[in-house]
């Protein structure tokens, strides 16, 4: 039986985002961050990011962030880059051949990118300023840190599957084929 790779598209990942924001999880995470802002009015969608006149693909998504009327720093937009994410899954999870597991993985991935932006939410509401923020570069930045460790958290409480899935979005890990292996028995136990 030969094996394909599934891909998977900006439109899909832009209705997974929409559905994933409604969901019930999400709101209990923004209820649990005490996070105040209507956070799906300020949701955007593009397809990559855009900076000084050239695309950043790496970018999945960010909080824009900027001054109010009181000259305090506040999340004017949450925007979710679909075409880099849609891209980075078709690296990710190219070995993923069940269509199952593969959706799954897929929702695993953006639930996670909206957490880590939920913790951006927190933590510009709970005063931190752009400033402060790009005071350090990106992978040292302990903002990112955070929000990684806060969105896995969250993430890995609900199965064994998942939990595995996300250590391997923040490690950043290739799936081999002893980790794809790994990956079906957890998904079989899990469902």
């Amino acid at each position: 039986m030969a094996m394909h790779s599934i891909s998977t598209n900006k439109s899909n990942i832009h209705h997974i985002i929409e559905e994933e924001l409604n969901g019930s999880s999400i709101e209990n995470v923004i209820q649990q961050f005490g996070i105040t802002t209507d956070v799906l009015s300020l949701v955007k969608f593009e397809d990559y990011r855009k900076e000084d006149g050239y695309t950043i693909q790496d970018t999945l998504a960010s909080c824009i962030i900027s001054p109010n009327d009181d000259q305090v720093d506040v999340v004017s937009a949450i925007c979710f880059y679909t075409e880099a994410i849609s891209d980075k899954i078709n690296v990710y999870f190219s070995k993923i051949s069940d269509v199952y597991m593969h959706q799954k993985m897929v929702h695993i991935f953006i639930q996670f990118i909206i957490m880590h932006e939920l913790v951006h939410v927190q933590q510009i509401q709970n005063g931190l300023t752009l400033a402060e923020y790009r005071s350090t570069r990106y992978r040292d930045n302990p903002h990112e840190q955070h929000a990684n460790i806060e969105a896995q958290r969250i993430l890995s409480q609900e199965c064994n599957f998942q939990s595995k899935v996300v250590d391997l979005i923040v490690t950043n890990t290739s799936i081999t084929n002893p980790v794809h292996y790994e990956l079906r028995e957890l998904y079989t136990i899990d469902r």
